[in-house]
């Protein structure tokens, strides 16, 4: 396991992580806006000819990232033509001519388009554009070829719809990929994640449970999480160092003290609340009650009439496993309307983020 400070440095590019971790199979990658995710990402895929599946959240964001017009229609100029793909700033800086074509609703291909004989045809395939919402269909189709899989802008936005379920949707279809690569003797499928800091308590962060790693890391100014045995990377890109000698844009002169501009121009999940968060000496707390929560267990102290719920073990009688639907709505009825409410109140210190969204949002996690 690794951690360091974070460092300031303007353009990203996932090389450096890649040659920093090589062990690593898994990135999770979080910022700001613009830092340069996608677009390093897939020159990485184009300069070093590597297959890949570009994951887009639903079949809808995949259509309408191919609907751009086709690079074969000579009646369109670079002035009039829409194109919205992923590849319009990589084909601008560097020369290539990489367009998507569709092949059904939700599954599309990345083409090298080349000029024959006076028309304009799709040559090497290069990648695959692909819904995370399709992973059963998606399943009996033969992708093996594919050896990076890029889930871009992973973490939705409170306007998004995003299933509750998504991250089990992304892992069958990463294990769809998969398939017996091991089998074959070829090396684990990367998976790349990229995303703006928007919500730490996504599914991918959730089903992954790096959850209150990543809240821990923006609130110490981390950059890096290296785990050698998982194969994971979790990398927060700081903060872009300002040129004071540069107008900043009207938007960010206006929006940089909200919590949309911490979020989108600092890179901090300023749409969290973090300030419950925090250690506290056992001296004078009882425990009073043990929570199970997936593999988890958490234990609730109290010292006068204040309390404090975390990880640290504790000696107790009464234990709740939410693991169990029953237990789930006895826990809320004995303790969680009080205990949110005293939560409210600034009456009860967490111990990480995963217990304080227990409590604060428990009817959106369990049926009760």
């Amino acid at each position: 396991m690794m951690k360091n400070k974070k460092k300031k440095h303007e353009y990203y590019d996932i090389r450096n992580d890649m040659k920093m971790f090589p062990k690593a199979w898994c990135f999770m990658v979080m910022s700001r806006r613009g830092p340069g995710k996608t677009y390093s990402t897939l020159r990485w895929c184009i300069e070093d000819d590597i297959r890949f599946a570009f994951i887009k959240r639903t079949k809808d964001d995949v259509d309408l990232l191919v609907k751009g017009d086709d690079p074969r229609n000579k009646e369109l100029t670079e002035e009039n033509k829409i194109d919205v793909s992923p590849f319009k700033p990589l084909n601008r800086d560097f020369g290539w001519n990489i367009h998507p074509r569709k092949i059904e609703s939700g599954l599309a291909g990345f083409y090298d388009y080349e000029e024959f004989d006076g028309d304009i045809k799709p040559t090497k395939l290069r990648g695959y554009c692909v819904a995370g919402n399709m992973a059963m269909k998606v399943k009996g189709m033969d992708l093996s070829d594919v050896d990076a899989m890029i889930f871009d802008e992973f973490i939705a936005r409170a306007y998004e719809y995003s299933s509750k379920n998504e991250g089990d949707a992304i892992l069958d279809l990463y294990m769809t990929l998969m398939r017996d690569r091991d089998v074959r003797g070829r090396d684990d499928l990367k998976l790349i994640m990229l995303a703006n800091a928007v919500e730490v308590n996504n599914p991918m962060a959730q089903i992954m449970e790096v959850v209150d790693i990543i809240a821990e890391m923006d609130l110490t100014g981390q950059e890096y999480y290296y785990n050698e045995y998982r194969g994971l990377v979790i990398h927060l890109l700081p903060e872009a160092e300002e040129d004071e000698e540069k107008v900043k844009p009207g938007i960010q002169r206006l929006m940089e003290k909200t919590r949309w501009g911490a979020s989108s121009f600092g890179g901090h999940f300023a749409y969290n609340d973090f300030t419950a968060l925090g250690k506290e000496k056992l001296k004078g707390h009882k425990c009073i009650l043990k929570i199970k929560l997936r593999e988890r267990e958490f234990y609730l102290y109290k010292n006068s009439n204040k309390y404090f719920l975390s990880e640290i073990k504790g000696q107790c009688s009464i234990e709740y496993n939410l693991n169990r639907e029953n237990q789930q709505k006895l826990f809320w009825q004995d303790w969680g309307v009080d205990l949110r409410q005293a939560a409210i109140e600034d009456m009860v210190k967490f111990g990480c983020y995963t217990a304080y969204d227990l409590i604060i949002n428990y009817k959106k996690n369990f049926k009760v």
